[in-house]
C-alpha cells in the first residue's frame, strides 16, 4: 500500500486526544489513530448511504409492494428457522443487492427475460432485476444458478411486466 504524507492542523484537545490513544497502547502511533478514524468515517458513510438508498428504496413502493416485501420477509424467517435456508446465503445475496444497486448497469442483460431486465451472480444464486430509476433496481426473481431459468420464468405473476 503506497503511503502519502499529509501535514494536518489539529486543536490542541484533539492532539491530546490522538497522543492519548498512543500512549495508551491502542495504537503504535499517530497515524495510525488518524488511520484509523479516517476508516470509521468511510465505513460511517457506507451505513448511511445505505441507509438513504433503503429509505428512498421504501419510499418508491406502493402500500401492496411493501406488504409483498413483508410477506416474503416473514416467510424467509421461517423457513430459517425451520432450517431451510443458511442466514450466511441470505446476507451474500442481499449485500449483492445492495452493492447491485449502486452499480446497475452491472449485471449482464436478460431482455429474453423482459425490458430493462438484467442478471448478477450471488454465490451460487442468480438475481435477475430490472431498472427503475438512474440508482434504483426493482428485484424480480433470486434463483439457484442449477435452476432452469427459462423454465422458471415462463408464466405465472413471475414474469416481469
Amino acid at each position: 500500500m503506497a503511503i502519502e504524507q499529509m501535514n494536518i492542523s489539529l486543536s490542541p484537545q484533539m492532539a491530546r486526544f490522538i497522543r492519548g490513544k498512543v500512549k495508551n497502547g491502542e495504537y503504535t502511533n499517530m497515524s495510525e489513530v488518524v488511520r484509523d478514524a479516517v476508516r470509521r468515517m468511510q465505513e460511517s458513510e457506507v451505513k448511511n448511504n445505505t441507509r438513504t438508498w433503503l429509505t428512498d428504496f421504501e419510499s418508491s413502493l406502493t402500500k401492496d409492494e411493501r406488504e409483498s416485501i413483508r410477506r416474503g420477509m416473514l416467510q424467509g424467517i421461517k423457513d430459517i428457522e425451520e432450517g431451510r435456508y443458511e442466514v450466511r446465503v441470505v446476507t451474500g445475496i442481499l449485500e449483492t443487492i445492495i452493492k447491485v444497486s449502486s452499480q446497475p448497469r452491472a449485471g449482464a442483460p436478460a431482455e429474453q427475460f423482459g425490458e430493462d431486465v438484467r442478471k448478477f451472480a450471488a454465490g451460487k444464486y442468480i438475481i435477475h432485476y430490472r431498472l427503475r430509476a438512474a440508482k434504483s433496481i426493482e428485484i424480480l426473481h433470486v434463483f439457484h444458478g442449477v435452476r432452469d431459468q427459462e423454465k422458471s420464468w415462463q408464466g405465472g405473476e413471475g414474469k416481469p411486466r
